[in-house]
């Protein structure tokens, strides 16, 4: 069994935050056109974008890079799909503006780009060829008194001059993320102390029956651990849509290993043949990788999952 897939840290990418001027619309958010979640806007010869998410978080990070913001603020992470269809490189800060209005008189903007992709990058700014499909996420951050107020923020976007009033969904993701830190910690903790147990099977020599009972009493006590998880798992509300795939499979590898746990612990086959309990523990193996699987799948689709 290979646990390697089940051991990851729960984080997302961090990103340095200001709150940095702009050029943004003068007009009042409420007199511009709306514009909806995934809803695509053209602009002939100019650019073609499509915001697909924006998630409210309080830490983010990778292997490549981390940030730490300052204490008591919020970011307000927008995921934003765009083509260059003109016939020049652009700068995504001419391209894409963000500005997020608090009580009308606080505004809060862009203050860092990021490209997702094979060559990602971190910056205040980032060259778009023509005709590449490229997925940015632009990052606002924002006072944590701010971000109680989500619901009665303005935001205006503006795509080169273009400006719209964001009318669309701000998802709460820190909960979330930081309900699976804890999840994930655990489950950590699962996984070693099942390397452990595996270890000592294998180290063994002629064991007793009273050897394989104790083996499926340690197996027991981690069910039960899983069994808790996959609880918590299952009961967990304000799952950002974006990641409620990712947790579906992550749930599913959880349930299919604390599955697994239920043959390796029957201590009701242990007896003189060692046989039956053998079958079983091969069995809960089996499951352990399928488990595995789902993990990592997981970990494709939830951005803030680390191996």
């Amino acid at each position: 069994m290979k646990t390697k897939s089940l051991l990851f840290l729960f984080v997302f990418t961090l990103f340095g935050l200001l709150i940095s001027g702009c050029g943004a619309s003068s007009a009042a958010p409420e007199e511009l056109p709306s514009l909806e979640l995934n809803q695509q806007i053209i602009e002939e010869d100019i650019g073609e974008y499509e915001v697909t998410s924006v998630m409210m978080f309080d830490s983010m990070s990778s292997e490549t890079y981390n940030y730490e913001a300052k204490e008591g603020m919020k970011r307000l992470v927008f995921s934003v799909n765009v083509k260059n269809l003109s016939s020049k490189e652009v700068a995504s800060q001419d391209f894409i503006k963000i500005t997020v209005k608090y009580q009308d008189d606080f505004e809060y903007r862009i203050a860092e780009y990021f490209e997702i992709g094979e060559a990602s990058f971190y910056t205040s700014s980032i060259p778009l060829i023509p005709l590449k499909n490229t997925t940015i996420l632009c990052v606002v951050e924002i006072p944590d008194d701010v971000a109680l107020a989500k619901d009665s923020l303005q935001t205006v976007i503006t795509f080169d001059k273009e400006a719209y009033h964001y009318t669309g969904t701000i998802e709460v993701a820190y909960k979330y993320i930081n309900s699976m830190v804890e999840i994930n910690s655990t489950l950590e903790t699962v996984t070693r102390d099942l390397n452990s147990i595996a270890t000592d099977m294998n180290f063994t020599v002629s064991p007793q029956k009273s050897d394989l009972i104790g083996f499926a009493q340690r197996f027991g006590e981690l069910k039960q651990i899983l069994d808790s998880l996959v609880n918590q798992l299952e009961t967990m509300t304000d799952i950002p849509t974006s990641y409620k795939e990712g947790h579906e499979n992550y749930l599913q590898g959880v349930k299919i290993l604390s599955e697994s746990l239920a043959y390796a612990s029957d201590e009701s086959i242990i007896s003189d043949d060692f046989s039956l309990y053998s079958n079983n523990v091969y069995t809960a193996g089996e499951m352990a990788v399928s488990a595995g699987a789902y993990i990592e799948t997981a970990e494709e689709q939830l951005p803030f999952l680390s191996r």
